[in-house]
């Protein structure tokens, strides 16, 4: 999974664009820019104009400047190239699409294209750019819904939430009272500490957990022949019987 996965192709240039700038010191002249991206004089304009417009809010963070002769980007200490790509991802139709899917874990064509303000073709058009990236996870967007394998439909919304959507969002969205106190008891009863990263991814994995739940029809076929090897395990079995015993206290288990 890449992030421009999640971006339209003029988007991808304008995020290349900034990346040249970073990676050549802030300053690039108009004509290395355009055979770097073997575009014609009027696509980079507008790719300029468009981020120009896309950053107006961020001025005093970040500037992109164009003098006739050289491109060059100012950054202020507190901004990165990472953010950058979360201002493009944060705008992507694709992204709020997935957020829409898991949040909803279903949606009707018209529902999408009257929240995303898009045709009915364009977004026919997205979901098919998604499920070409969503094989090599065994899943796919049909009649509103994501199928394939629970497994793999976890391990894709692990992925999304790590590396493509807002970090700063998902502290506050995943502050989950009863995942917190999952995780408590997971080290209370293994005697360990978990470092906090781990416990970070471990927090994620917990939240997509926790919504799948109420997800009709989920397919466990495969996984039940991976956990073969592992049902005889001594952590396996210690973690299970915590697991049991945590989620025998709640209505949903």
């Amino acid at each position: 999974m890449k992030i421009e996965h999640f971006l339209e192709k003029n988007e991808i240039r304008e995020v290349t664009i900034f990346k040249q700038l970073v990676l050549n010191g802030g300053r690039l002249s108009y004509t290395d820019m355009l055979d770097y991206l073997s575009v014609a004089r009027a696509s980079l304009d507008k790719d300029l104009e468009s981020i120009s417009f896309r950053i107006q809010s961020l001025e005093e963070q970040v500037q992109v400047n164009y003098d006739g002769q050289y491109i060059s980007l100012s950054m202020s200490d507190e901004f990165s190239l990472p953010q950058i790509h979360q201002l493009y991802l944060n705008q992507s139709i694709k992204v709020e699409l997935i957020r829409i899917l898991f949040k909803h874990q279903e949606f009707s064509i018209t529902q999408l294209t009257q929240k995303l303000m898009i045709s009915d073709s364009s977004l026919f058009r997205k979901i098919k750019e998604l499920n070409s990236y969503l094989k090599e996870f065994g899943v796919k967007i049909r009649n509103g819904q994501l199928h394939g394998e629970e497994l793999q439909i976890r391990y894709f919304y692990f992925q999304f939430y790590s590396y493509i959507e807002d970090k700063e969002s998902l502290v506050v969205s995943h502050n989950d009272k009863q995942v917190t106190q999952m995780m408590q008891a997971m080290e209370s009863s293994l005697h360990a500490t978990i470092e906090p990263e781990n416990k970070q991814r471990l927090n994620v994995w917990l939240f997509i957990s926790k919504n799948r739940v109420a997800s009709k029809e989920k397919k466990y076929a495969h996984l039940r022949k991976l956990m073969q090897p592992y049902l005889k395990d001594p952590l396996y079995q210690k973690i299970r019987m915590m697991v049991l015993r945590y989620f025998s206290r709640y209505s949903i288990e």
